[in-house]
């Protein structure tokens, strides 16, 4: 059938709230670290698509990004901690005996402070306003989406959609080409963020983009990848000598020690994938982005309708990278 952007926005809303919703057991448990990164992942592309179709959906929906940030934010800091855990785990086959016994009071702290957030974490999952929220848009998923004939802009995705992916790229250009090599951590996460927003759009309009996304759609996933390897170094060495500093509970010298060194380490491979941006960054931009924008024209011009089912989830499994990002 024919979808209409009320459409789209509805099966795209819905598509994230039931991602949302699968991993929500497994997140309570507070045992599968994957469960909780897959529901914060279902959590931050349900805002951005909130945020992308803010015109074809309830007033209440732009509202309620708010309820869905806080459980976004709790999602986060629980999920700190799991990165942080796994990291020092995938470490420990570089290590001797010893040195793995020199981890112990780490990973104990770790396992500790990440108690603490998940328990922070369910307290936002219970409170009344979250679980108002959720009811809300488990309604709303369940109803069918208004059509609006006199909408001119609902007739028209194509035009819709070559307007939000070019503002969105326009925006990741203007971040970008402001890097140099004095740029601070945080100036690189903006573009992080801002690709990340990109990509979800795109994902979001695969079935208007045609062919032309995929190669636009990896060269996205490699800026994002890398800019993620960077963050991640950034972070973690933050965090890490943020728990270093701690007045309390302080942790061994022959640990703090070691991990120094792992964190200089990985330091090292973060400031590698930093001068590697430049070139993946040349992934997104010239060819891949004119072809894109030139299928976008073309089906503007030619009056294209959506094609897609209303139950395949606005269909952007067709140019989906690898879940969990």
């Amino acid at each position: 059938m024919d979808m209409t952007l009320e459409v789209l926005a509805h099966a795209t809303c819905r598509q994230w709230l039931d991602a949302f919703l699968e991993h929500l057991p497994g997140t309570r448990a507070g045992e599968d670290a994957e469960a909780l990164h897959e529901m914060r992942v279902a959590a931050r592309r349900f805002e951005a698509a909130i945020r992308l179709f803010r015109d074809f959906l309830p007033a209440w929906a732009l509202e309620s990004r708010v309820t869905l940030r806080a459980v976004m934010k709790a999602l986060g800091a629980t999920r700190d901690f799991d990165v942080q855990i796994e990291f020092f785990r995938g470490r420990k086959e570089q290590l001797s005996s010893a040195e793995v016994e020199l981890l112990e009071p780490l990973e104990a702290r770790l396992a500790a402070d990440r108690a603490r957030a998940h328990a922070r974490l369910l307290q936002v999952l219970d409170a009344p306003e979250t679980e108002q929220w959720l009811a809300r848009w488990i309604e709303f998923a369940k109803s069918v989406p208004p059509a609006r004939p006199g909408s001119e802009i609902a007739a028209r995705p194509a035009a819709f959609a070559l307007a939000a992916l070019r503002r969105q790229y326009k925006r990741v250009r203007k971040a970008a080409e402001r890097l140099d090599s004095e740029s601070t951590a945080e100036e690189y996460h903006e573009v992080r963020s801002r690709v990340k927003r990109l990509r979800y759009a795109l994902e979001a309009f695969a079935p208007v983009c045609g062919e032309s996304a995929g190669k636009f759609l990896r060269g996205l996933v490699r800026v994002q990848t890398v800019l993620g390897e960077y963050q991640d170094a950034e972070v973690r060495a933050g965090q890490l000598a943020s728990l270093a500093r701690r007045a309390t509970q302080t942790l061994p010298g022959t640990t703090l020690m070691l991990m120094g060194r792992i964190v200089e380490r990985d330091a090292r491979k973060g400031r590698k994938a930093r001068r590697r941006f430049p070139k993946v960054y040349r992934c997104m931009r010239g060819r891949p982005w004119k072809r894109l924008r030139r299928s976008l024209v073309a089906a503007e011009g030619a009056g294209a309708p959506i094609i897609a089912r209303s139950g395949d989830a606005a269909g952007a499994s067709r140019f989906a990278a690898p879940p969990g990002t």
